[in-house]
């Protein structure tokens, strides 16, 4: 049986390809070429709204935290961790921007105009953040995250997916954003991370908080 866990690059190898070729051809979307933009945008080469100091903070975090987290304790190999964790925020990054865009009604006016859907383009900027997936542990913690960051959604709906330029826009924007490169990141720090019980079996204890009952 493969295991995905110990080579994510069977995810990650056709990904990539999709996105690929959504990103440097057209293929059934006329304006799906974007090329090196969105990565120039990541490292700060173009210019952005006012929510990409934040997207890319919150990239760079998932990126160092999940790696760091995949080599220490889930023992993965230095390569293997950075196809996990250097997917995951274009993958947030798409995730987010297919709620988006799909609430604001975007990808169903050029569908309905152009003849195309360009969920396409954002399905292929998504997926990557589910590279590293055969890692998840979904946890009530996640859920619950899961179920903050939908509400959110619905608020920013009702008031009518101000745009970010906007004050209420930027306040439900940036939070939202963050939500979501959190829910890709989550269940690999829980999977990966041992809890108290399972660094000190003994007593479930810190060394620190024992007592000199509890032995040596």
């Amino acid at each position: 049986m493969i295991d995905l866990r110990r080579r994510p690059e069977i995810l990650f190898a056709p990904i990539v390809v999709l996105f690929l070729l959504a990103n440097f051809t057209t293929i059934g979307d006329p304006i799906a070429f974007q090329g090196w933009l969105p990565v120039s945008s990541f490292f700060f080469l173009t210019q952005g709204g006012p929510v990409q100091p934040y997207t890319v903070a919150a990239g760079w975090a998932s990126l160092i935290g999940v790696f760091v987290v995949l080599t220490r304790y889930g023992r993965l190999d230095h390569v293997r961790s950075f196809v996990i964790s250097g997917s995951l925020p274009i993958g947030a990054v798409g995730v987010f921007e297919a709620i988006y865009q799909s609430l604001v009604g975007w990808t169903w006016t050029v569908a309905q105009s152009e003849g195309y859907h360009p969920l396409l383009l954002l399905v292929a900027w998504s997926l990557p953040g589910f590279v590293g997936v055969a890692w998840w542990r979904i946890t009530r913690l996640w859920i619950a995250l899961l179920a903050l960051t939908g509400a959110g959604f619905v608020g920013w709906f009702a008031v009518g997916m101000a745009p970010p330029t906007t004050f209420i826009g930027f306040a439900f924007n940036v939070p939202l954003k963050i939500a979501v490169f959190v829910l890709l990141s989550l269940p690999i720090v829980e999977r990966c991370v041992p809890r108290i019980e399972r660094l000190f079996p003994k007593t479930g204890k810190h060394p620190s908080e024992r007592s000199p009952s509890d032995g040596s």
